[in-house]
């Protein structure tokens, strides 16, 4: 966003060949949305969304790749752009600044050195986004139900034929756990009383 509303060339990857000045800094701007939709499909497994963010990526590993061979390209006349005709053409002050200061092949080593730190990370990431996104695809994740949520806890015990794993354990002849005993000695279904009964009767 500052390389945008700036123009300044430190807050971006390029800036040295006029054509593809400014496509990195605005492919970037598109990127909070798209990077946005594109974690969003990743978290809730959507593919559909994740898919704007693969394109995403995919064309601006190539812009960034395109813009850095032009930089590149734009370099090799450092060296001579004092003398050159075309400085007066078309006039270019990043690298008027280079040739002025005498930094021309300290400034090739570096700017390839720098766009393969920027392409090759982006690449790593945008493979791997797309692998994941195939994998989506092809096996969507996607919750099995077998028709008995909608009775709640009780239906989905009946149709399983299994019993309320809530029940005492002292049925199974087991302990009884700490979180049954309020119920039992205090609770509305107490029958502890029932045997003294019986025993007076």
């Amino acid at each position: 966003m500052l390389a945008t509303f700036t123009g300044d060339i430190r807050f971006q990857p390029n800036g040295y060949s006029e054509s593809f000045y400014h496509l990195p800094s605005l492919l970037g701007l598109l990127g909070i949305v798209l990077g946005f939709v594109g974690l969003l499909g990743i978290y809730d497994d959507k593919p559909n969304w994740l898919q704007w963010l693969v394109f995403y990526l995919l064309v601006k590993l190539v812009a960034l790749a395109a813009s850095g061979l032009a930089d590149f390209w734009t370099l090799r006349k450092c060296d001579s752009w004092l003398t050159s005709p075309e400085r007066n053409t078309s006039p270019n002050e990043q690298l008027t600044e280079l040739a002025e200061a005498g930094v021309c092949p300290w400034a090739r080593l570096a700017y390839a050195v720098g766009s393969c730190m920027v392409v090759a990370p982006l690449g790593f990431r945008t493979y791997f986004t797309y692998t994941y996104w195939q994998q989506l695809e092809c096996n969507p994740a996607y919750p099995i139900d077998f028709g008995a949520e909608r009775h709640g806890a009780q239906g989905r015990w009946d149709h399983f034929q299994v019993k309320d794993p809530r029940l005492p354990e002292h049925e199974e002849g087991l302990p009884l756990l700490p979180q049954h005993l309020m119920h039992e000695d205090h609770g509305p279904s107490d029958t502890s009383h029932l045997p003294k009964l019986a025993m007076l009767v």
